[in-house]
């Protein structure tokens, strides 16, 4: 009789799950205790960029006038307010130990938490979570309808200004929806899925044009690589290749179709091309990033 090795690791990743439960339950009691000066550090680096950032980059700040100059401020911070608004309203999120200890764990993501030695209701906890906002993102962006609050109206500006202010609002929306995202998920604690977050604004804000001085995604990628060389790492040269061949044609894609944000381009691969649970939605926007920066490994 054989036993299928997809269930053994299952069987064997949830031993000890019991003796997690009173540490996890603890870590959902402290998750309002925020109120340090380190909690404080860490969420203004995940509010960067700063208003003033994003006018600079996407309406082109410095090139305004001095009316011009007033009202990009007053349209960011109104998309910036109707963002969080928009975030508080759906993120519908049940927080108990029981809406997440048996959270399905991919094989994919059984082979990540046993070769990055994390603890597991705790890992099983981070994909919950990323799933929930994942799931939030989605909904927002597949909706057309949900730009149209965002979008600058004759009651606030004057008519010249509306296409000026309007003409890049989706992507201007994504990042104060991504920003919004990350600061979230920090909150909960999720802290590999906040910086994920952090690095989808960046990208998007920079558009690949300003360079960014650091990536998280990079680090993150670099220590695993580390952990793993510990792990059994049978048909890494199949997957390399299979991420490769990936690569090339999703960047092919956004291309072609003229995308102008990696989330839109993952959005239309999901639900047309590979439709099926994998790649992730996650990993399509990370492939396209760094196929983008000419990283085809």
């Amino acid at each position: 009789m054989t036993t299928d090795k997809s269930s053994k690791d299952r069987d064997e990743l949830s031993e000890g799950q019991d003796t997690d439960i009173v540490a996890m339950e603890e870590t959902i009691t402290s998750l309002e205790i925020r109120n340090n000066s380190l909690t404080i550090a860490i969420e203004k680096v995940l509010s960067v960029p700063t208003n003033f950032n994003i006018a600079e980059s996407m309406l082109q700040h410095s090139k305004c006038s001095v009316l011009e100059k007033e009202n990009n401020i007053i349209f960011l911070a109104n998309i910036e307010q109707k963002t969080i608004s928009y975030c508080k309203k759906n993120f519908n999120f049940k927080f108990g130990l029981d809406d997440f200890k048996n959270y399905p764990l991919s094989n994919e993501h059984v082979d990540e938490c046993r070769a990055t030695g994390e603890i597991e209701l705790n890992y099983r906890r981070h994909r919950y979570i990323e799933n929930a906002l994942s799931k939030l993102f989605s909904d927002f962006i597949n909706n057309p309808e949900n730009y149209v609050p965002f979008r600058a109206k004759i009651s606030l500006f004057q008519e010249s200004e509306i296409d000026r202010l309007n003409s890049n609002v989706e992507s201007i929306v994504e990042v104060y929806l991504y920003k919004t995202i990350s600061i979230l998920a920090y909150r909960l604690k999720a802290y590999d899925v906040a910086l994920m977050y952090h690095d989808f604004v960046m990208t998007t804000y920079s558009g690949g044009i300003i360079e960014v001085s650091y990536d998280s995604g990079e680090y993150f990628k670099s220590e695993q690589s580390k952990k793993n060389t510990k792990a059994a790492n049978v048909g890494a040269k199949p997957k390399q290749d299979f991420r490769r061949e990936k690569k090339i044609e999703y960047l092919k894609i956004m291309r072609e179709k003229g995308f102008s944000t990696f989330a839109e381009t993952a959005t239309y691969i999901k639900q047309y091309i590979d439709t099926g649970p994998k790649p992730t939605y996650r990993t399509v926007c990370k492939w396209l990033s760094e196929a983008n920066e000419n990283n085809f490994s």
